[in-house]
């Protein structure tokens, strides 16, 4: 708990201002992948925010990941597809249902691109890999049949 609050107080330090105006977003973003890492419990919601701040993707990117995303047949150069999306949609009867689409934020082809991977991100995905073995998307909560939920991840932001 010292460690969170350490880093709480070294956040505060810094200006909203320069975070905005990029001055130190590298600097933040290391210091929150530092302590992640630190954590004793590493479950899906860390790791996936770890894998989050590592790729620099939005959420819906992040929860609709499947392990069919990822293009490792040249073992040297790995890649990460971002093809499509997780949204929450309004159903009747139901409330709101995680659904898959296939379009981007933006609405436009730029948003579909792919993402050379790291090799901190391919430890990232070992580790959910060790986490659900047989699931199908990456960032998921219940056995890897489905994607992580929205709330609880900006839970874990927040914390």
């Amino acid at each position: 708990m010292k460690e969170l609050n350490d880093l709480v107080q070294s956040l505060r330090l810094l200006e909203t201002s320069d975070i905005l105006n990029g001055t130190d977003t590298d600097g933040v973003r290391k210091m929150l992948l530092s302590y992640l890492e630190s954590l004793d419990k590493q479950d899906c919601y860390t790791l996936s925010v770890r894998l989050m701040f590592t790729l620099c993707i939005r959420i819906g990117e992040l929860r609709a990941l499947t392990w069919g995303d990822i293009d490792d047949s040249d073992p040297e150069h790995p890649y990460l597809l971002i093809r499509h999306q997780i949204v929450d949609k309004r159903v009747d009867g139901v409330g709101r249902k995680a659904t898959d689409v296939d379009y981007m934020k933006s609405h436009s082809r730029s948003g579909k691109r792919r993402f050379p991977l790291s090799t901190y991100a391919l430890q990232v995905l070992d580790e959910f890999r060790d986490l659900c073995p047989d699931g199908t998307y990456i960032c998921s909560n219940q056995g890897g049949e489905n994607p992580i939920y929205t709330n609880k991840f900006n839970e874990h932001l927040k914390m």
